[in-house]
């Protein structure tokens, strides 16, 4: 007896997800299409500056394979940008990536508990960095672009001299052309 499954109509941006999840290496490759760059591009030119954050490699890891969409900071930069790189500490440090931001959220650290899985911490952890804070920032991640190579922050940046940032940095001359090729 033969089946027919009638499948749903997918996004586009759910199915890229859901492959990359399925192909979840140290860093997920996503194929190139069409529909990806041209709203990838929109996106880039429609900002005057990325939000780089800096990101521990155990960590980068996990957004990229799509297991982390949430990414927890003390406190949430002035400008909420839609779209944010990603730098990668030692023993990389480069810029390896961007992600499409959904929301931004400040709340009440009584609120943390809910975040905890999504940003795939552990609590003990959260715990002793969020000590004697009041609120807590969360950045939901909506979309990853993983970089084919991974970029110097002067070429990713076009200045001359950047230093790696302690939390966040804001790109305003960023190389879009360099990005849209390395994508």
């Amino acid at each position: 007896m033969i089946r027919f499954v009638a499948l749903k109509e997918v996004s586009t941006h759910k199915a890229l997800r859901w492959l990359q999840r399925q192909n979840c290496k140290k860093y997920a490759e996503k194929p190139s299409t069409p529909t990806y760059s041209k709203r990838l591009t929109s996106l880039l030119k429609n900002q005057k500056s990325i939000t780089l954050y800096s990101i521990k490699p155990q960590y980068s890891n996990l957004i990229f394979c799509g297991k982390k969409t949430i990414e927890l900071r003390k406190k949430l930069p002035k400008t909420k940008n839609r779209l944010i790189a990603v730098y990668e500490t030692a023993p990389t440090k480069k810029v390896i990536g961007l992600c499409e931001v959904s929301n931004y959220y400040e709340l009440p650290i009584k609120k943390i508990h809910n975040f905890i899985k999504n940003a795939q911490i552990e609590k003990k952890f959260l715990l002793s960095y969020y000590k004697n804070k009041k609120q807590f920032a969360a950045i939901e991640i909506a979309n990853y672009f993983k970089f084919k190579k991974p970029l110097n922050l002067e070429d990713f940046s076009g200045e001359r001299k950047v230093c790696a940032p302690q939390s966040f940095y804001y790109v305003i001359n960023f190389n879009l052309s360099l990005i849209l090729n390395m994508l």
